[in-house]
């Protein structure tokens, strides 16, 4: 029951720990998984399925975004520190956020937000540099009762509704496996005439001590839907 409750603090604190250069004790693949199910992830509506993959329509998030340079594994690194920063109570508190379970009062003028998964990144657009490190805030919130960072550099933006052709896998998912599973999709999609109109999302949902063969990951490219 402690570890289910405390799912985001005890993932925030273990990759904030790892990121740190601090040795983390591993758990059990089954109680990680269960906890993963117990956290909040993003309402979606499968609409379609394909060889190895599916589409997804998600409705409208706001997210909590960070901009970072370098490659991706050091760019996730970059990005999860002030985020997790922020939902853990390095914020202005809004008078009008219920402070009820699962978000909890840390101290005077900051609010803790209940962490989601996945945490996802994104290639940022044309003609910038860099990567988008976010996490998708809880459903409960709007823009207007969001806490505001005191980061500068943690953006809060609304995510209009999209469809994303979503391939999802197990294993530790770093880079090189990222990349793989994207060329799949892409070939996937060509073969059955989907228009990509985006860049790739990268989304992991597990914390570090997760087996491998227990973790999620998925590659998300927005496309088309329905197609033309």
């Amino acid at each position: 029951m402690f570890i289910k409750k405390n799912y985001g603090r005890l993932v925030s604190i273990a990759i904030v720990g790892l990121l740190g250069g601090a040795s983390v004790l591993a758990g059990s693949g089954s109680v990680a998984a269960l906890a993963r199910e117990e956290v909040e992830q993003p309402k979606y509506a499968v609409v379609h399925t394909g060889d190895g993959y599916e589409i997804r329509e998600y409705a409208p998030q706001i997210a909590a975004r960070v901009k970072v340079q370098g490659d991706e594994g050091g760019a996730m690194n970059a990005g999860f520190r002030p985020l997790a920063d922020f939902i853990f109570g390095n914020n202005t508190t809004q008078a009008d956020i219920a402070m009820t379970s699962p978000v909890t009062q840390t101290e005077a003028g900051s609010q803790e937000i209940a962490m989601t998964s996945p945490v996802t990144q994104t290639e940022a657009g044309e003609g910038e540099e860099g990567q988008w490190v976010m996490f998708i805030m809880p459903g409960e919130y709007t823009l207007d009762t969001l806490p505001k960072p005191n980061n500068e550099r943690v953006e809060l933006v609304e995510i209009p509704a999209r469809a994303m052709a979503v391939i999802t896998f197990s294993g530790w998912g770093g880079s090189n496996m990222m990349q793989k599973k994207r060329e799949e999709l892409e070939t996937a999609l060509a073969a059955e005439g989907f228009e990509i109109n985006g860049k790739p999302t990268y989304a992991r949902y597990d914390p570090p001590w997760t087996m491998p063969w227990r973790r999620q990951n998925e590659v998300m490219l927005p496309v088309v839907w329905p197609k033309p």
